[in-house]
């Protein structure tokens, strides 16, 4: 009984400093800025910063996830109309 207690203080010290380092905080992080001010899809449309495709190393934005899947389908159709 007595090795126990010097056994759980050090248990619960190993696992204060596990947690503690955890808490680290993480670098910042950066979202790529689009190409584009307005949607390839509904060419009339703002975008959505927020709601973008790596398209060719480019961010291309869109102003709703359903223009993704429009875009997805056939993005060279949409990329001449940005031009």
């Amino acid at each position: 009984m007595k090795f126990m207690l010097p056994f759980a203080a050090l248990m619960i010290a190993s696992a204060s400093f596990a947690v503690a380092e955890d808490k680290t905080p993480a670098g910042p992080t950066t979202k790529p800025t689009p190409v584009n001010k307005f949607c390839p899809v509904m060419l009339e449309d703002e975008i959505d910063p927020d709601v973008t495709v790596d398209y060719k190393g480019q961010t291309i934005a869109f102003c709703c996830s359903s223009c993704v899947k429009k875009f997805n389908a056939d993005p060279e159709k949409y990329v001449a109309k940005m031009k």
